[in-house]
């Protein structure tokens, strides 16, 4: 359920159980100059969004990606997470922004995200 503050509550294991699916990924260039501005060898970078469709109004999850040159890996790029959902304990305490970030991230991690992230020409 949506909270006045726009979070979907829930424990990470309710996460966890969530079917989510790439929304939308893309390339951005001003990303990617972005990050070679703050001495980043990159070749590529962009954002993904995946999100829910079992919850109203629908969990999703978006993040910044880059590839560094030289390497075909994709990895997440500096600035974080950004999500509707707010993690909470089983006892219904919310964990807070900087710790539901920080798990929603290794969430990901274990995710094959990059998968969908289109590829430079």
């Amino acid at each position: 359920m949506l909270t006045p503050d726009g979070y979907i509550r829930m424990t990470f294991s309710d996460f966890c159980t969530l079917s989510l699916k790439q929304d939308i990924a893309w390339p951005d260039p001003s990303l990617l100059e972005e990050l070679r501005g703050l001495g980043v060898s990159v070749e590529s970078a962009g954002y993904c969004e995946w999100a829910g469709d079992r919850t109203i109004p629908r969990v999703s999850l978006g993040w910044g990606w880059l590839r560094r040159a030289n390497t075909a890996t994709l990895v997440l790029a500096p600035g974080g997470i950004s999500s509707n959902v707010m993690l909470r304990t089983p006892n219904g305490y919310d964990l807070g922004a900087k710790l539901t970030e920080e798990l929603l991230a290794s969430w990901l991690h274990s995710q094959p995200w990059q998968v969908g992230v289109p590829q430079p020409c």
